[in-house]
């Protein structure tokens, strides 16, 4: 009887340990601009978390271990953070607009000192 209780319980452990690994997502993606090109170097990252990833060359990303609901928040210099829930979802194309009113100009100043 003993040993009959020690494997349910060794039973509903691994078999609660799996649904929580069942129940972490991978999501991929890809950000653009309105005009549908790629945006180099946007920054994704899961709210309230440190856990993110930045967007490669063709605007793509990939973030694992993702809680199946959550919200991730993307973000460019210059553009309007967006932000999306996930729900089911593996594969998000993310739409980021400019943002007009924060970069009116940008002004460089450069100055140094040199010994002779």
């Amino acid at each position: 009887m003993k040993t009959q209780s020690i494997r349910m319980f060794l039973f509903s452990l691994l078999l609660g340990i799996a649904s929580v690994v069942y129940a972490q997502v991978q999501v991929t993606g890809r950000v653009v601009d309105i005009t549908g090109e790629p945006i180099i170097g946007a920054n994704v990252v899961l709210k309230g978390t440190g856990q993110g990833t930045i967007t490669d060359f063709d605007g793509k990303f990939s973030l694992s271990d993702l809680p199946k609901k959550g919200t991730l928040v993307v973000s460019y210099i210059g553009y309007v953070d967006q932000t999306v829930k996930i729900e089911g979802g593996n594969f998000y194309k993310i739409v980021l607009s400019e943002d007009t009113e924060t970069l009116e100009e940008v002004v460089v100043v450069g100055y140094g000192t040199q010994k002779k």
